[in-house]
């Protein structure tokens, strides 16, 4: 679904992303970590052509994109409802706010695969932050997207919704997801494929030596992870 080949990107001719080179197949769900200034941000919004590239290619086999920014821009101190909230998810330049049946349908769809669907009547302020986390996936998952990009989708949420959110995306169907994590552990107890970004592109494929299962329960223990364990040369666990 997506194909990415070749690919650098300069900010005032510092080179930030240098020769970068990685697909993601169709109902893959990857995961992308690295540094801070390493070029993970500059990768989706090159992806969602907000920036041009200066050099290589970027080839996407379905223009049904959704994202998730870090941060949300939705102004908490505004009195939606999270179904008012979702349907703005197909909201466009000509678009009034009189919503035709179809279009409910998809949002009630939505907020059902996020398991939020009991809370479509609640105002979005007053739900916690993973719940709010959710239906802002349930605001991207309404345009019935083929992509799905993600930065940061759990940033300042406590370690059951994290792992709550990410259960989720793991069990959505037939829909390729990017996911930018700072957080090695809990991503790779998830993802199909990691790719670490430092100007360079570096993709790890085979996840086994990750314990999946023993990630998984220590993060809910908030326990301690060894990272040199993660690529499988440590006995801490």
């Amino acid at each position: 679904m997506i194909n990415i080949k070749n690919l650098s990107y300069a900010y005032n001719n510092d080179l930030v992303l240098s020769d970068v080179s990685f697909d993601v197949k169709k109902g893959e769900f990857v995961g992308i970590i690295g540094p801070n200034g390493g070029g993970k941000s500059t990768l989706l919004n090159l992806i969602l052509n907000k920036l041009s590239p200066k050099s290589g290619t970027i080839e996407l086999l379905s223009n049904k994109i959704s994202y998730v920014a870090q941060y949300s821009k939705v102004n908490d101190s505004f009195p939606i409802s999270v179904f008012d909230l979702v349907l703005t998810g197909i909201l466009t330049k000509k678009s009034t706010f009189f919503y035709k049946k179809e279009e409910k349908q998809k949002a009630l769809k939505a907020l059902e695969l996020t398991n939020m669907l009991a809370f479509k009547d609640e105002l979005y302020k007053n739900l916690s932050g993973g719940q709010k986390q959710r239906v802002l996936i349930s605001r991207a998952l309404i345009s019935e997207c083929d992509i799905l990009l993600l930065d940061e989708p759990t940033a300042s949420i406590d370690v059951n919704g994290q792992m709550q959110i990410f259960e989720l995306l793991k069990n959505l169907k037939n829909i390729s997801i990017l996911c930018v994590c700072h957080d090695i552990a809990l991503i790779s107890s998830y993802a199909n494929k990691i790719i670490h970004i430092q100007k360079n592109a570096y993709i790890h494929e085979d996840l086994t030596a990750f314990k999946k299962d023993k990630i998984k329960s220590m993060l809910k223990a908030n326990s301690h992870i060894c990272p040199i364990d993660l690529v499988g040369k440590c006995k801490c666990f």
